[in-house]
């Protein structure tokens, strides 16, 4: 599952498969509680490691967790 905080609301995400972010330039992907090892594809938007969704479609910042983490 993930999680989306926006201001002081945060919200859960089960069974998402692809999150797509806004036209803004402040999109940002926050990992930092995973502790699996994340692999990120800004090419192709496919994420493996995090468990609730598989792909992330225009964002600008991603952050790892502390995991051995992969972005491209």
């Amino acid at each position: 599952a993930g999680t989306v905080v926006q201001g002081s609301a945060t919200d859960t995400l089960t069974g998402i498969e692809k999150i797509v972010g806004t036209s803004s330039t402040n999109d940002h992907a926050n990992f930092s509680s995973v502790s699996t090892n994340i692999t990120y594809s800004s090419a192709t938007g496919l994420v493996t490691g995090v468990s609730g969704f598989s792909a992330l479609s225009a964002f600008e910042q991603v952050t790892g967790g502390s995991g051995n983490d992969t972005f491209t």
